[in-house]
């Protein structure tokens, strides 16, 4: 996974990277050093989980106008603005993809963004708990995204939760 990150950093290979295996093998951790190193490089980097992505976008709907129900508050951001930088931003990291559990629109959502980074190879890193076999899973359509080798790298991480047993304290 090191060596794909790297890759991805420096400019070598595809424009887009996905990093996926069991819960616990560093997959956030890494998605969060490549999108430090491409802040370094002073790329416009947006790191987003699937579901906290659609769950803002969902939030507009309720809001309305700018603001209207909640007040205005200067960094909310409208249904299209929060798609228009999903769609454009130089590189988008989207962690746990197929984690969330998304609705018909949300999947549609998803693949509109993924689909229009795709057309554009705009630099995408993705992140889920899904083995490789798994991703088949995913809406077809983007499945096929991600599979491109041309455009994707696909590294499927295996082992055990790496992370320590007693982060906390008491646990």
């Amino acid at each position: 996974m090191l060596e794909a990150a790297l890759a991805l950093v420096e400019g070598r290979g595809p424009s887009w990277l996905a990093l996926c295996g069991p819960v616990g093998l560093g997959k956030t951790m890494l998605a969060s050093i490549i999108a430090r190193c491409l802040v370094e490089q002073r790329r416009a980097v947006w790191f987003k989980t699937a579901g906290d992505l659609l769950d803002e976008m969902r939030a507009t709907f309720d809001r309305g106008e700018r603001g209207a129900a909640a007040g205005a508050i200067e960094d909310q951001l409208t249904y299209e603005e929060l798609l228009h930088r999903a769609r454009t931003i130089e590189v988008l990291i989207l962690d746990d993809l197929g984690a969330q559990h998304a609705s018909a629109w949300g999947w549609a959502t998803l693949l509109g963004i993924l689909n229009h980074r795709y057309g554009e190879e705009l630099t995408t890193v993705i992140t889920s708990n899904l083995t490789a076999g798994e991703l088949e899973r995913l809406d077809g359509r983007l499945y096929s995204r991600i599979r491109d080798g041309a455009v994707c790298r696909i590294v499927a991480g295996t082992g055990s939760d790496q992370r320590p047993r007693n982060r906390w304290p008491g646990s």
